[in-house]
C-alpha cells in the first residue's frame, strides 16, 4: 500500500481541477467541485449575536427578532444555489426555517426567519444554514 501526500492538486488548463470520486457504494460517482458545501454558519442568535464556527461566512447581522443575514465572504455565481439549515431552541418541540419571500437570495447574502409553530418569529440558541451551488 502507498500514500500519496501533496500540498495542492491543481487541474491542467484554465478550469481549474475536476474530478470525481465513487459513491460508497461503488455503483456512481460524485463531482467534487459540485458536491462541495460552499458556505456554512453555526450562529448563536440569542442576545448578542455571535458566529460559533463557519465556513466562506463573513458575518452575520441581526435583523430583528428570529431574522437574521448571513453574509457570504465569496460570492456564489447566481442566485439559484440551494441553502439547507436546521435550528435549536430549548423548549420548543420543533422549529422551521423559511427564506421569507420579501428577502430575496443575493450573491453575497441570504436573509431568514426563525418560527415557533405558531408561526411567531423566535430568537434560536443556534442557527445552523449551509449554501450548495456554484462560486462565481
Amino acid at each position: 500500500m502507498s500514500t500519496l501526500k501533496v500540498d495542492n492538486i491543481t487541474g491542467r488548463g484554465s478550469t481549474g481541477f475536476t474530478g470525481s470520486v465513487k459513491s460508497e457504494g461503488g455503483n456512481t460517482t460524485t463531482d467534487l467541485q459540485q458536491g462541495l458545501v460552499k458556505a456554512w454558519v453555526n450562529l448563536n442568535g440569542t442576545g448578542t449575536i455571535a458566529i460559533a464556527d463557519s465556513f466562506n461566512v463573513t458575518s452575520c447581522s441581526d435583523d430583528g427578532t428570529g431574522q437574521y443575514t448571513v453574509t457570504i465572504a465569496n460570492n456564489m455565481a447566481n442566485t439559484n444555489y440551494a441553502t439547507t439549515s436546521g435550528m435549536a431552541r430549548s423548549g420548543l418541540s420543533s422549529c422551521s426555517f423559511l427564506a421569507d419571500g420579501s428577502w430575496a437570495a443575493t450573491t453575497g447574502s441570504h436573509a431568514c426567519i426563525c418560527v415557533k409553530n405558531d408561526n411567531a418569529n423566535v430568537d434560536v440558541h443556534a442557527m445552523l444554514a449551509s449554501f450548495l451551488g456554484d462560486l462565481a
